[in-house]
């Protein structure tokens, strides 16, 4: 129940609109129902917040999801577990938005929603120049193998899907663009191999072939991250991804990802 907050607060808000009708028709009272909406109608958005609030705090004490594949072909047991991660920014930021515009349309105090939003919108090219700068190639000492440095697709595409190429350490930053890598016809080399994804107003897509471990760590902000069917997206949300694959090919693919009004999916 208490995770449907907003759902008992506009069913009875319907109720009480649909009283207030009723005693205005029979003469018992003279409601001014529109003047009573437009005052206090972002209780609803308060509402909202709250319920995604609760709701997530009931998600976080959940166990992670685990699951037991079976490839039919090679007879090899993978496990996976996920979860989300991150605070619900969202439920926060439906509530303080909804104060605020309650406070207004009661009267009890006028924001400069002009300064509001300028504020908003700083915010949010400061976090378009984090995710640049975390963008970055892993240059440290637990990168092994070649580093393949950092690619940047810029309003424009890439496809790595011919058989033969080969997949290394590196950085792809995509901006108001679209990257797809199919790691099934890629050239992988044993030990780890990372990935760093950044997808700004655009979308990464990897295909990983069977039996490959991968470990996966995404955030994002205004847009989604996708793994292997567990998805995770809203104003800010992450999520955390395992699956241990073939024993015996040693190969391992740990990806680091953000999405910036973007998509990262793995599948």
């Amino acid at each position: 129940m208490s995770g449907s907050i907003s759902s008992i607060v506009f069913g009875l808000a319907v109720v009480v609109v649909g009283l207030a009708l009723l005693a205005n028709n029979l003469g018992i009272t003279s409601i001014n129902i529109g003047f009573w909406i437009g005052r206090y109608w972002p209780i609803l958005l308060v509402a909202m917040g709250l319920s995604s609030l609760v709701r997530r705090r009931g998600d976080d004490d959940r166990d992670d999801d685990a699951a037991a594949e079976d490839d039919g072909d090679r007879h090899i047991k993978v496990s996976v577990s996920g979860r989300g991660s991150g605070s619900n920014v969202g439920g926060w930021l439906l509530l303080i938005v909804g104060l605020m515009l309650l406070s207004g349309t009661a009267g009890w105090y006028r924001f400069n929603w002009g300064r509001f939003w300028g504020v908003a919108w700083a915010l949010l090219i400061m976090a378009v120049g984090w995710a640049i700068l975390r963008g970055r190639p892993f240059d440290g000492g637990d990168a092994e193998g070649s580093d393949g440095g950092t690619r940047w697709v810029v309003m424009s595409g890439l496809e790595l899907k011919e058989p033969g190429w080969t997949l290394e350490s590196g950085s792809y930053v995509v901006l108001m663009g679209s990257a797809e890598l199919d790691l099934r016809t890629a050239r992988i080399k044993d030990g780890t191999t990372y990935l760093d994804l950044s997808a700004m107003l655009g979308s990464i897509e990897i295909r990983v072939p069977e039996g490959l471990a991968v470990e996966c760590e995404g955030s994002a902000i205004l847009g989604g991250v996708e793994f292997f069917r567990q998805s995770s997206g809203g104003i800010v949300s992450g999520r955390t991804f395992v699956r241990t694959g073939d024993p015996v090919s040693g190969k391992i693919l740990k990806v680091r990802c953000r999405a910036l009004m973007g998509s990262v999916e793995l599948k």
